[in-house]
């Protein structure tokens, strides 16, 4: 004869046995184990999200010119000084 063990739920830190509660409680054990699952869905689509926005960030990154404006200087002004040998001027013209 098959040993039949019997299913039991931890709530509170406290150990139950599913069949010996109310129908009205196996019920809500019901509802909580699909909330489960599905917070554990929406994690692990969190999770593909997060990882395809960092490779779309990535991506990105290697578009933007070398520099930002943060550092100083734009690629743009260094394009000017670059092509004019001196300094760039506010007007675009070389000075020096």
């Amino acid at each position: 004869m098959p040993s039949q063990e019997k299913q039991t739920i931890e709530i509170g830190g406290e150990l139950y046995e599913v069949e010996s509660l109310s129908a009205d409680a196996r019920a809500s054990i019901a509802v909580l184990r699909d909330l489960d699952e599905k917070i554990g869905g929406f994690r692990k689509e969190a999770y593909y999200l997060e990882v395809s926005r960092k490779s779309f960030e990535n991506q990105l990154s290697r578009q933007l010119p070398s520099r930002s404006l943060k550092n100083g200087k734009s690629e743009q002004n260094d394009d000017k000084q670059d092509k004019n040998g001196g300094k760039p001027t506010d007007n675009g013209t070389k000075s020096g």
